[in-house]
């Protein structure tokens, strides 16, 4: 079967999830920058899997993503059926799936529910595009809501996730749920260096105030409420400032301007019409009144690609799937707290081009100041704070590199065993005096009245939960004891120990014992 000559990174991560999966992953993750080619790495995982005689289903939550991604499998000579809108069924014999996650998620519970499920039984590897986002979630949970990795696919099924951010956060579920494994590519800078990614131009101009927009949750990541933020921008001053920066710093140059909702679109546009600079908008609507400023999607897109004009404006539409590498500025006309949603919306520019050096990022939503700069080099987890109650946290093994458990000692992937830190050892070692594991009897025969070994006095009171008195009592009817002097230095040295732990307020031991004792050396 004919394929790709892949870049090394590529192939290199392909490898990787590869043998982690061998070795008993359920899922991986690839973390691949935007522009990084993960089109292209899906595609070559499900000719892979296709050569063995397997079915892949590419999951994901975009049309553009969809179109995009199926065009990049055909050519690796894989023909895939598509689920989405207004195409019911769909042969139960190809190798290859591209589904759009919304519309998988109305089949396998509708009329045709046995239909697909019985063809999501079928598949082998899961691939799920954009994967840190929470659309697909719903595939790894049962009736009630609750995690159930296979509630949908059969168990055998592996599952590979590819995002140039994998980060979520709020009530999403974690990463780690889905992925035991995270493979990590080159950096944005590392691509620049490498040549395959175009370096940015940063311009940060003054932001509107949005100290008073209001913020929403939807899809379980915090962003500005889309209405409220156009509100806040809806001015003359802040339209012509967006115009008049560009001209100043990107004038003449292809460019697509990132909106806050539609409506803020078609104004920008015309604006930038109103000013002498060719523009346009799309939009899943068009407000009334601007229709002269619209069209077809395909038209639009391909009048603009032609410098038909100059300047294309939009809200969401364009923030993923969609490519045009000699594309020479973005504009972010509107704040997001969103991280992803940011470097997706820049990584629009990053395509290298004939004769491109760079593209210009001119900010008017102060992302640059909250997010970093597109190239920082940043760390990604599979693991979020969260504040739900009873969830399995999880941590990497130090070895093999998968996601196990945070409370698990021993990592089930390679048996490489967590060292103990100081405090689980000394817990360790009271435990042999607790409660659970001797009597009373059995704890005080442990106690040695020796000078040096007071230790094992506070030992037991520790793991006892007795008190310092209780330390004293002892001292004083010990018969090992039987002097003052004795009495008295032993009882120091327990108060200088207990100084060290969490019994009693210790300041000066030996006034501690004085006091107890009644005896002043």
């Amino acid at each position: 079967m004919a394929r790709f000559t892949l870049y090394d990174y590529q192939q290199s991560a392909v490898n990787e999830s590869r043998e982690f999966l061998k070795k008993g992953a359920k899922g991986v993750m690839l973390n691949l920058a935007t522009g990084a080619g993960k089109s292209v790495v899906l595609s070559e995982c499900a000719a892979l899997v296709a050569d063995n005689k397997g079915v892949t289903m590419v999951l994901t939550h975009r049309e553009e993503l969809l179109n995009s991604n199926g065009s990049t499998i055909e050519e690796f000579e894989l023909y895939p059926e598509y689920i989405k809108k207004g195409v019911r069924f769909v042969s139960t014999d190809n190798n290859c799936y591209v589904a759009m996650a919304q519309t998988l998620k109305r089949r396998i519970t509708g009329r045709d529910a046995d239909f697909y499920r019985y063809l999501c039984d079928k598949v082998t590897l899961l691939i799920i595009d954009e994967a840190h986002t929470g659309d697909t979630d719903v595939f790894f949970k049962d009736e009630n809501g609750d995690l159930h990795i296979d509630a949908v696919f059969n168990p055998k099924c592996k599952i590979v996730g590819l995002s140039a951010t994998p980060k979520r956060s709020g009530k999403q579920l974690q990463l780690s749920d889905i992925y035991t494994a995270m493979i990590e590519g080159p950096t944005v800078k590392d691509l620049i260096r490498m040549g395959k990614l175009s370096p940015c131009s940063p311009f940060e101009a003054e932001s509107v105030d949005m100290s008073n927009v209001k913020t929403s949750n939807k899809g379980g990541e915090k962003d500005y409420d889309s209405t409220d933020q156009f509100n806040a921008r809806n001015n003359r001053a802040a339209y012509e400032s967006v115009v008049n920066e560009w001209k100043r710093t990107a004038n003449d140059t292809s460019t697509l301007v990132f909106c806050s909702n539609v409506e803020h679109s078609a104004i920008m546009a015309q604006y930038f019409c109103d000013m002498g600079i060719p523009a346009k908008f799309l939009c899943s609507t068009t407000p009334q009144g601007y229709e002269h400023l619209t069209g077809d999607r395909a038209t639009i897109v391909s009048e603009w690609c032609n410098d038909g004009f100059k300047v294309l404006c939009n809200a969401n539409i364009f923030v993923a799937g969609y490519n045009r590498p000699n594309l020479e500025t973005v504009v972010m006309a509107r704040a997001t707290l969103s991280l992803s949603l940011y470097l997706q919306a820049i990584g629009r520019g990053s395509r290298i081009a004939e004769g491109k050096t760079h593209f210009n990022h001119l900010d008017f939503g102060g992302n640059i100041t909250r997010h970093g700069l597109y190239d920082d080099v940043r760390e990604w987890s599979l693991s979020h704070k969260t504040k739900a109650k009873g969830e399995t946290k999880h941590r990497e093994c130090k070895q093999c590199e998968m996601y196990i458990p945070q409370s698990a000692r021993k990592c089930p992937f390679c048996d490489y065993e967590k060292p103990l830190t100081p405090v689980e050892v000394e817990e360790m070692r009271l435990k042999a005096f607790s409660k659970g594991e001797k009597t009373y009897a059995q704890a005080y025969s442990t106690i040695k009245w020796s000078r040096g070994d007071e230790y094992t006095a506070v030992d037991v009171a520790r793991a006892r939960g007795y008190s310092s008195s209780w330390i004293a009592n002892l001292v004083r009817n010990e018969p090992n004891l039987d002097t003052n002097k004795k009495r008295y230095d032993y009882l120091v040295n327990c108060g200088k120990l207990l100084k060290k732990s969490k019994i009693g307020k210790m300041k000066y031991p030996a006034l501690w014992a004085e006091r107890m004792l009644g005896y002043k050396a």
